[in-house]
């Protein structure tokens, strides 16, 4: 039991830091005005074009948290929740069809 919650844990933890870096890509991007590939250059080249679009994503127009897909939440993004993986699993297998 111990090794479920330290990997909700950590899968919360993910998911927050990737939340907090997309709003930080979002500041960067329409508050500040700069691209992404801008905002990439600003990071020191740590995170490539495609990860910062991704976690940019993650974030919608209102700081409201959206999955890539379908606005669905992710794995990370639903254990953060509460949700069991097959939760989240199935979540996205019936945004699919």
């Amino acid at each position: 039991m111990r090794v479920l919650v330290a990997v909700r844990e950590r899968d919360a933890a993910v998911a927050e830091a990737e939340r907090q870096a997309g709003e930080a890509l979002r500041e960067m991007t329409e508050d500040e005005g700069l691209s992404v590939r801008e905002a990439v250059e600003w990071c020191g080249d740590e995170i490539s074009t495609r990860e910062a679009t991704r976690l940019r994503r993650l974030i919608d127009a209102d700081g409201s948290e959206v999955d890539d897909e379908n606005s669905t939440f992710g794995t990370a993004e639903g254990l953060a929740r509460g949700a069991t993986r097959e939760d989240t699993q199935s979540a996205r297998g019936a945004a699919a069809s």
